[in-house]
């Protein structure tokens, strides 16, 4: 695990370490179905830096009584345990380890799979899951036709900032980079899930104007020259009459 974990990754943790320490954890589910755990497991047990990521560990740092995890880790084991983490975690420092140690909590439960088990990034956002219809549609505008059939994976803005006219393949065929002096970014972060976030804050320096929306200050928004905020959903509409 990287240095510097937040409070829900440290709490966490110490949930994987009571499971661990006290045989409650699947280890059959985890030598079938998981790679890597036994890096986790040292570290839960601090054989790298002497620090033994227990329940006491976890409650000096988050202030949560050690009781409490304790009590929660074993009610986690004795039934079926839903573990479900928000997407925007993520754009935290060190975001990415929330979402790591819920599903290495998942892994250790061994209910992935099961009904009322396993876990879920994202849940609110994506309920319409297992929904075969809704009976009203989602309000939305009229929707145009785009005259430009241009497009870049985004997988491929790397390339493109880095080789203007270059050329990359995309299922079978040659595209052709485009000479990019302006980007407009609106939704998402490419720092997030991007190859090689090297390679990809070298590209963010060729372009001559970065804009972005956002409602965060995010990886994105730090490589910007301007930044456009976005109404959150938790905000009132101002414009809208008494």
């Amino acid at each position: 695990m990287p240095v510097r974990p937040g409070t829900d990754t440290v709490l966490m943790m110490g949930l994987a370490h009571i499971l661990l320490v006290e045989g409650l954890a699947d280890t059959a589910f985890l030598k079938t179905y998981s790679v890597g755990f036994d890096a986790i497991k040292n570290y839960l047990l601090g054989s790298d830096d002497g620090k033994n990521k227990d329940a006491v560990w976890a409650a000096n740092i988050t202030g949560i009584k050690p009781t409490a995890p304790q009590s929660l880790a074993r009610r986690m084991a004795a039934g079926h345990t839903m573990i479900n983490i928000a997407a925007g975690v993520q754009r935290t420092g060190f975001g990415k380890q929330p979402l790591l140690m819920a599903v290495t909590l998942a892994v250790m439960l061994g209910q992935i799979g099961l009904p009322g088990g396993g876990y879920t990034v994202g849940y609110g956002a994506n309920g319409s899951l297992g929904n075969v219809e809704r009976p009203f549609a989602s309000g939305a505008l009229s929707q145009l036709q785009n005259p430009s059939d241009k497009f870049l994976p985004v997988t491929m803005i790397s390339e493109a900032l880095l080789n203007a006219g270059g050329t990359y393949p995309y299922k079978g065929h040659n595209r052709t980079s485009p000479d990019t002096s302006l980007v407009w970014w609106a939704g998402g972060d490419p720092f997030h899930r991007h190859q090689d976030l090297n390679r990809l804050h070298d590209a963010f320096q060729t372009p001559d104007m970065i804009i972005v929306n956002e409602m965060n200050w995010s990886a994105i928004t730090r490589h910007a020259d301007i930044v456009l905020p976005v109404i959150a959903a938790q905000e009132p509409d101002i414009d809208r009459p008494d």
